[in-house]
Order: structure tokens, then sequence, then C-alpha cells
């Protein structure tokens, strides 16, 4: 069969790389590049990743490019890796460049063609090929970096610092179409029935036994609760919904009544409140918490078996996971963790090791997941949710220890706090940097760094009646702007809010964490925030966070995320309307215990959509 084959360096979008050749009509592998020796393959393509080319262990490849006489596209890592051994010289970059970039095409280009002369593409490096292999000519640039894009026409070396596989970058599809063309496929590849594939290969992976399944209500899960209904015998089969204290308000009580309404059978509610709160009182660390939530279920999931299914030894464990669940996890071999998914903590890896879990959809992304549970016939109203993660609110309610709350730095002191400000005054804002940290994803590897916050002297009413639309617009791109560059050039910063309130100059961290009170604050702003946002149908997720901050009169901060995405692997912020951002901000400071709220404008990457 005629393939390309994606060489797998760790990137996080390795494996939405090779979806999209597929999506070409071209079949595509994923494969080790250091074990990889090339056969009948009629193109290659070198993925991103989280490494250094000018390390002195790189990772690369262990035959001799030369050997290999069809085309070969680098992307981001693969691009500095391939202009490195055909004899050019790659150095970590003084700026930084995560988000978009505007990109400037040469005259002539073979992988440009059919392209804008100018259009914006989806950065994530540090790194940059500062000269070129002889035989290879630049085939664009961006403000930032000359060589952003090479082209050895002869040989057909391509290479792209930025990601053509994400739908953020203008003519992707088209850049990657025509360096399929250059592979020259003979046969047009045209996958099966996607959903009576998934049905048969979760019968033959279960047989005859017993199946539970983890179902937390969202899309994923409830898609795998269709497929195995399809593939299994209903008496094999039973679903449990836990409801851990960290969903949103009446949210456990919703699902069941939904599913109930669709004719879902046999699942059964699990009240593990006290349980999951005992096991994190007093856990502030971002990873460890998600550790304790994954092992708990694999703990309740195991008492549920033995009550269930009297205490059978052989029942199968099915998941809801997807393929972003395990490539953030860092769940392939040279892909960096970015955070550890309630679904990839080591006691569910210890049950997949021994053949006791099922994950029907863990080679899907959430807009394949729900073109699937569309065509299952499930209710859109269930298909299109909003994802929610299976930590809960367990991960959207930060925490803060006794040491950092001691110890806290004066924002002032933060290291980048001056170079913020003055950045973003040529933007229109006064800024600070806030005492507290968050996951990002930058260059395919992990951050844990500081938010900068933005804002205007005017209260937000007076912004309301001072602006006219277009200059509210521009007041969220100038934001926007200023977050991209101040990322970029600022290393201590991995992501930005802008202040809706009035801001606090005595904001501090307080020593807290996940108890009832502060959950039952979180949920009360989730329940306005997520009520503004699923009216606005662009908005893919809106996460609200609760920050371990607290101003004078001992009020929390809060920050909103809405975000608009296909597949979660890459997102940018939505700005709502500001007839609707005034009257949630109202209604938001009506609730006892709501302090200063913020509004995230940073995309993924450099930021998770989640902050841990």
């Amino acid at each position: 069969m005629e393939k390309i084959a994606v060489l797998d360096f760790g990137g996080q979008y390795t494996h939405l790389l090779a979806r999209r050749i597929r999506q070409l009509g071209v079949y595509s592998v994923i494969v080790d590049p250091q074990s990889f020796v090339p056969s009948n393959e009629i193109g290659l393509i070198f993925s991103g990743g989280p490494r250094s080319v000018t390390e002195a262990n790189k990772l690369s490849i262990p035959f001799e490019i030369e050997t290999f006489k069809k085309p070969i596209l680098g992307i981001c890592y693969g691009h500095q890796l391939l202009a490195a051994l055909m004899g050019g010289i790659v150095e970590a970059g003084h700026t930084r460049e995560y988000g978009l970039a505007s990109l400037e095409k040469a005259n002539e280009s073979i992988l440009f063609a059919s392209v804008s002369k100018e259009f914006n593409v989806w950065m994530s490096h540090g790194d940059h090929v500062s000269q070129l292999p002889t035989s290879c000519k630049t085939s664009a640039s961006s403000p930032h970096v000359h060589v952003a894009a090479f082209e050895d026409s002869q040989n057909e070396r391509y290479g792209v610092q930025f990601h053509p596989e994400v739908v953020h970058t203008q003519f992707g599809t088209e850049i990657l179409r025509n360096f399929v063309k250059r592979c020259n496929p003979k046969s047009q590849w045209t996958p099966r029935n996607r959903i009576q594939e998934l049905i048969k290969q979760t019968r033959a992976q279960i047989q005859n036994r017993k199946a539970l399944l983890l179902l937390s209500g969202g899309v994923d899960s409830l898609v795998a609760w269709a497929i195995c209904h399809q593939a299994l015998p209903k008496e094999n089969l039973v679903a449990i919904h836990v409801d851990t204290g960290l969903m949103r308000k009446n949210e456990s009580k919703s699902i069941m009544r939904v599913l109930a309404d669709a004719n879902f059978t046999n699942m059964h509610l699990i009240r593990a409140e006290n349980s999951f709160l005992d096991a994190l009182k007093g856990i502030c660390d971002p990873e460890e918490k998600r550790k304790i939530i994954g092992t708990k279920f694999v703990e309740i999931a195991n008492q549920a078996i033995t009550e269930l299914f009297a205490n059978d030894n052989d029942v199968m464990l099915i998941q809801g996971t997807i393929y972003p669940d395990t490539i953030e996890s860092g769940g392939t071999k040279n892909a960096a963790k970015i955070k550890t998914h309630h679904n990839r903590v080591d006691a569910i890896q210890q049950l997949i090791n021994e053949g006791r879990v099922c994950e029907p959809l863990a080679e899907l992304y959430k807009d394949e997941v729900r073109e699937v549970g569309m065509a299952l016939g499930l209710p859109a109203e269930l298909v299109m949710r909003h994802p929610f993660p299976g930590p809960g609110l367990g991960v959207r309610l930060l925490c803060a220890t006794e040491d950092e709350a001691c110890n806290q730095q004066s924002i002032e002191s933060i290291c980048g706090h001056n170079e913020l400000e003055t950045m973003a005054q040529k933007f229109g804002f006064h800024a600070k940097i806030l005492p507290i940290k968050s996951v990002g994803v930058q260059g395919d590897g992990r951050t844990y760094a500081h938010p900068g916050m933005l804002w205007t002297n005017e209260k937000p009413q007076e912004q309301q009646d001072n602006c006219s639309n277009e200059n509210k617009k521009d007041k969220w791109k100038q934001a926007a702007d200023c977050a991209r560059q101040a990322i970029n050039e600022i290393p201590n910063i991995n992501r930005v809010v802008v202040s809706l309130t009035e801001v606090d100059n005595d904001l501090c961290i307080v020593a807290c964490d996940m108890n009832q009170s502060r959950l039952n604050v979180l949920r009360e702003v989730d329940a306005v925030a997520t009520r503004y946002c699923v009216e606005e149908p662009k908005i893919w997720q809106a996460p609200v966070v609760g920050l371990p901050l607290q101003n004078k009169q001992g009020e929390w901060a809060f920050v909103i995320r809405p975000v608009r995405s296909i597949d979660g692997m890459t997102a940018d912020f939505f700005p709502l309307s500001d007839a609707a951002l005034n009257k949630m901000v109202q209604e938001l400071k009506s609730i006892s215990g709501v302090g200063p709220i913020f509004y995230d404008v940073t995309s993924k990457p450099p930021a998770t959509i989640e902050w841990e």
C-alpha cells in the first residue's frame, strides 16, 4: 500500500498531521524515527517536537538522508533537523514565536503554490534555521524569522517552521496537498466506514467479557457508551456516573435525567463527594491533584465491579479517552508531558498493560467524536455540549500552600514586570504579573509560568460608554496582540488576562485547598458564565477558573476563559459581546465571595485551555 511515513519526534500535533494526510487521500503511518528504516514510502514527514536541534543528544534519524530519494517535509523541529542534516545551521532564537504569525512567501515556491503572498500561520518555536544548506532557498519569512520555510526543489526537500496541520494556519490544507502531490500517489486511499470499524474493534477486544464504562456525561464517554451498546450484549454492559463533588451546579442530576430521556439503560449514579474531597484535602500541586482524582476513579470502578458483577475478575473497564488526552499526558515515546489526564494515571496504565481497558475513541479527536455521535443518532444537545474535564472543578480551582502565601513575591518584584508594563503601554494598557502560575505548552513542551494582567484606568462602564463598536473590537485585538508579544519576548509569562473589574493593588495569595466553601462559590460563578457562553455558538469551551488570590475584602479572584477550537489541540480566545460581558460581570459581582474577574486572552499554544 502506498503510504507517507510521519516520523514522530514528540510533537503535540503529530497524530493530527497523520490524520490530515489521510484526509488528503494518502494512507499515513506514525513511526519511531530512531528505529525507522525507509522501505516503500512515497514520502516522509519529520514532525515537530519538544527537543532542540542544538542539543548534543538531539533526536535524529538512523539513516543517511541522501539515501531517501522521495520527497521529505520537515515541520517545526523537523524543519530545523532537516536543514541541519543537509548542512544548514540552527540557532537558539532571542525571540520566540507562539500562536499566530504573519508570513510572506517568496515569488517562486512549489510548496506555496495557490497560497497568497501574505498569510497567517501557527508558530510554536524558540530555535530557528539561521543558515540554509547551499542547495536550498528561502520560500517564506516572518517578521522574526527569515527562514520560516525553505525548499530544495531538485532533491524534493521542504521545510516549514510553522504548523500547516492545525486549522489556524491559513492555506494549511493546500500546503500539505502540494507536498502530497510531489509524492505522486498513484491511487486514492479511502477509510472504511468509521463507525462499523469502531464497533468491530470494540467487539473483538472485549469479546464475551462483562464491561464497566465510566460515564462522565461528556460527549467522549457518551459516544463510547453508544459504540459499546452496538458492539456488546446489553446484559454485559454497565455504566457508572461518579458524582465526585467536583461537578458543575446540578451537573450529575442533569446528566442522569438527559441520558434516561435518550433511552440509555443500566446506568448507576455513585455519590463519592466526601471520598474525593477527603483525598484532595491539603493538596495544591496540579499534577498531584490530577493523579489523585484519576486513581480515585479506578478505586471506585473496582468497587463497582465487585458490587455489580459479583467480583468477576475478568471485567473490562471502558473509557472515553480521546487522542489529545494521550499526547498531553506524554503518552508517546518522544512527547513531553504537558499535564497528566485523569484517564492516564499509573493505575489506569497498569490496567492497560494488563489488557483490561478498552478505549474505542482513543485515536480520535473531539470533532471526529462529535461526527461519530451525530452519525449514531445521538441527541445534538448531548453531542455538542461544551467539553468538561474528567477531574471537573478539581483542576479549575487553583490552590496555594502556606509557604506560597508567606513567601509570595510582591507583584513588582516578579521577573519581567517592568518589561510587561513598558510593552503594555504601547498597546494602551497598564500591566502587572500575577503572583501565581499556570500550565502552558510552548515549543511542544510544558511550561509553568506566570499570567500577565492587562487593564485600563477607565471603569468597565466607562469603557462601554466611551468606545465605539469598532474601538471595542480593536481593544480586544490590542489585548491579544499584546499577549502574543509579551509571551514571545518575556520568558516568565505563558498567558495573559484582561481585568474586567477595577484593579485591586492589594491582591495577594491566600493559603487554600479544595474545600466545599470555595467549590460552591466557583459553581455559582461557573453557572452564570456558562449561561452566557453557551448562547454564543462559536464558543467551543468556556472554563471558569478560581484563583488562590483574594482582595482586602476577602473576595476571591476568578478567570473566564471562552475559546473557539475544533479539535482542542489549538484554540483562540473568543471575546463575548460587550453587552453580554457587562451583564455577566454585574451578575457575577452580586455573588457573595466574588472579587476581581479576569478574561483570558491567550491562544493555545502557548497557554493550555485549562489552567492546570
